[in-house]
């Protein structure tokens, strides 16, 4: 199993949840952005697309924020190489003021439902994304959704190493190859 790590603006320090998880889950891979603090659609999409395409085989995101606002700008691009997609706390940039400018270039954020299996989590006190907006965007891009109460942003020092999602995470990943597994026998 590969996943790629996809973090939001600024990237993840390293208390957030995905750097532990990277030192923990030798399969999980960071993707480096040219440039967290001044991020822009276009590079952002390019670089996930070109990690995604270059692996040797298919492949789980893993994303964070502005990460997933980035999976669901490209994931009509490499659909064929992605297996799934763990998405946490998407930002709400189009009911947001208070972000700033540079993110506002990932809006307008796609309503179109993932070529991919998608799970969706969300806290209900996140500052960037409602739980209305949450629900929103999980019903446009197909994704269950599953909110975890008060978590704010679910970064940081919200979590910290996150055991829960990190559970969620596998066993999420372990239903997917085994459908896979499934279909393979049948098909």
């Amino acid at each position: 199993m590969k996943a790629l790590n996809v973090p939001g603006y600024q990237n993840s320090g390293e208390n957030h949840w995905q750097t532990h998880w990277e030192n923990e889950l030798n399969w999980l891979v960071r993707v480096q952005m040219s440039d967290w603090e001044n991020p822009q659609r276009d590079d952002w999409v390019n670089t996930l697309e070109k990690e995604i395409l270059s692996s040797d085989e298919d492949l789980f995101l893993v994303a964070h924020s502005l990460g997933c606002t980035t999976i669901a700008h490209l994931s009509q691009k490499a659909k064929e190489k992605v297996k799934g997609a763990f998405i946490v706390s998407n930002p709400d940039l189009e009911n947001n003021d208070t972000l700033p400018e540079c993110l506002y270039t990932f809006t307008p954020i796609p309503r179109v439902t993932l070529p991919f299996p998608s799970l969706m989590i969300a806290s209900t006190n996140d500052p960037y994304c409602p739980v209305e907006a949450a629900n929103t965007f999980a019903k446009s891009w197909g994704s269950e959704l599953v909110l975890i109460g008060e978590k704010g942003h679910i970064s940081g020092a919200d979590v910290e190493n996150w055991p829960e999602g990190k559970q969620r995470l596998l066993d999420f990943f372990q239903h997917i190859e085994a459908d896979d597994s499934l279909r393979q026998q049948t098909g």
